[in-house]
């Protein structure tokens, strides 16, 4: 089983310039959840009491979900005032670049 903590990012940039702290933890203990599922001896532990940390909940309510439900949550999470979470609002708008063919050798060499 796998967990990854610390940033998601895989780019080179993240790879090779960032100066982020990851963990990664790969374990073959498993065990059985209360869906029937083989989940992580830790790794699933972990993942609930994150989930307990941004949603609120008991530890003993979320784990009798299922990995949807939990999912879920987050999304009622963010209706609580006092709730870690923030929902994100994203104004659209449409950006275009064009290059036309009298500049666009000037463009690509100066790029």
């Amino acid at each position: 089983m796998y967990l990854s903590i610390g940033s998601a990012n895989w780019n080179r940039r993240s790879l090779t310039l960032d100066l982020e702290l990851k963990a990664e933890v790969v374990d073959g203990d498993t065990v059985m959840s209360r869906k029937g599922v083989i989940v992580g001896k830790y790794q699933c532990p972990f993942r609930i009491r994150k989930f307990q940390e941004t949603t609120g909940l008991s530890y003993k309510k979320l784990n009798t979900m299922t990995f949807i439900e939990t999912a879920d949550q987050l999304r009622l999470a963010v209706t609580i005032e006092l709730s870690m979470l923030a929902r994100n609002t994203f104004q659209c708008k449409n950006h275009f670049f064009v290059i036309t063919r009298g500049n666009s050798k000037d463009y690509l060499t100066t790029w």
